[in-house]
């Protein structure tokens, strides 16, 4: 893009291209769902069309019409291939579109690519996006195969191929749709299924980094460093401790609900109470009815959704290693410390990476209270349900408390800025509008001010 003669040209930054096209993508999504070919059941409109797209495209997982009987086969596949697009992410696919027609990239799509993957250097970028694709369909492909065992049996090798096939990349992707209208509740007695979809949640909300990692380290026995990454170290630690004690509290807050976990069997009550615990994160599968759920419950789900998984992951929210930098700054500030430390990693953190977390996590909660209060003032509905879903429409997360085929066609336009918002990073997107970043090394002098 060339500005007026006489100034230099000037190319689009990495952020602003993701944001294009992440729009152009759900602007084409919608129009392909919206061809008479790809409905079912009469015609949709617009509006709907276009929030499945977002929802798809940014693995979000949210509804306004139910895929098995609103949408055709081929309906149905294309929203399939827009969750496996925006699992991958728009700039993968564009790296991959570049490698197979067998154009070179040039110096600036390397750039592009370095920052929209928050890869310290350009020195291996392209096998790291084809690792990725790797990686991705590899997992996609292990989890259609030990659906099989399940959905075969239920509706035969061909239908039964299908659904494992569509169930793993939304599961894989976290995109959040299920073939049936009533979900992975379908599965709420068959604890190896909700364990299978489980898995596929939890390794893709880690991150291709750590991921990569993993598998170098457990694997293939090659260990890039022999310590451990402290991206790694955060990542898992937190997942799993998130994970064990949502567990814990979603168990102890549904164990006795008639409406969710009280009809089943202390095991089976477990086994869901695990796969809820994991789709807040992205996953947005739900084994037992959300709108039924207490508020003690509701309340664990938005904050799980908020913090959502590991940064470069197909999950969003403000991802775990933001909150870990948070809680150690705190830490350091009530300990009177001037160094932010990682103690059981050995690690100092540097104060411009706390800005960074700060800012995340402010920008975060200023954009969904901002959307929070728009559809608080035009939607009848209860002001936790409003909540619920516009943090799981930002957070990219899918879980509903039955709300949004009910939103007014002006609330569904506002979750889909939203939803594109949350998969780019609002930070990115401030990032994208504000190019011009100085640095200064004018200091003035240091006032003490009275806070909190």
């Amino acid at each position: 893009m060339s500005l007026a003669p006489g100034h230099p040209a000037r190319s689009l930054n990495a952020f602003q291209i993701v944001i294009i096209g992440y729009t152009v993508l759900t602007l084409v999504g919608s129009f392909l769902l919206g061809l008479p070919a790809a409905h079912r059941g009469g015609p949709h409109a617009w509006y709907d069309d276009l929030f499945m797209a977002a929802s798809a495209l940014t693995t979000t997982g949210l509804a306004t019409l139910d895929p098995s009987t609103r949408y055709s086969a081929l309906g149905q596949v294309m929203l399939m291939a827009l969750m496996e697009v925006g699992g991958l992410g728009y700039m993968t696919v564009f790296t991959l579109g570049m490698v197979a027609i067998g154009r070179r990239m040039a110096l600036r799509d390397r750039l592009n690519l370095q920052e929209a993957l928050d890869q310290p250097g350009m020195s291996g970028l392209v096998s790291f996006v084809k690792s990725i694709v790797r990686f991705s369909l590899a997992m996609q492909a292990i989890g259609f195969v030990l659906m099989l065992p399940v959905t075969v049996p239920e509706f035969g090798w061909r239908q039964g191929a299908y659904v494992a096939l569509f169930q793993s990349v939304a599961a894989f992707t976290n995109g959040g749709f299920a073939l049936f209208p009533e979900g992975a509740v379908r599965w709420q007695s068959h604890a190896y299924m909700l364990l299978v979809l489980t898995l596929l949640v939890v390794v893709a909300g880690l991150g291709f980094n750590v991921n990569r990692e993993l598998v170098n380290r457990h694997l293939l026995r090659r260990p890039p460093n022999p310590r451990w990454n402290l991206l790694i170290g955060i990542v898992v630690s937190w997942t799993a401790v998130l994970l064990v004690l949502a567990t814990l509290l979603y168990w102890v807050s549904e164990a006795f609900n008639p409406r969710t976990l009280g009809p089943l069997s202390w095991d089976l009550q477990l086994v869901n109470s695990l796969f809820m615990a994991a789709q807040p994160r992205s996953g947005g599968l739900n084994s037992i009815d959300v709108g039924a759920m207490s508020e003690a419950s509701l309340l664990i789900t938005i904050l799980l959704m908020f913090v959502g998984g590991g940064p470069g992951s197909t999950a969003s929210g403000v991802k775990v290693t933001t909150i870990a930098v948070v809680w150690a700054a705190i830490l350091a500030s009530l300990r009177g410390q001037d160094d932010i430390n990682l103690y059981y990693f050995r690690r100092r953190i540097g104060h411009r990476l706390v800005f960074r977390a700060v800012t995340v996590l402010v920008l975060t909660t200023a954009a969904i209270v901002l959307i929070t209060g728009f559809l608080t003032t035009i939607e009848p509905h209860a002001f936790l349900a409003i909540v619920f879903e516009t943090v799981s429409a930002f957070a990219n997360v899918g879980l509903s408390m039955g709300i949004t085929a009910e939103l007014s066609p002006v609330s569904k336009v506002v979750l889909v800025v939203g939803m594109i918002i949350g998969r780019v990073g609002v930070l990115s997107v401030l990032l994208a509008i504000f190019t011009t970043r100085r640095k200064t090394t004018l200091r003035y002098a240091e006032e003490p001010l009275l806070v909190g």
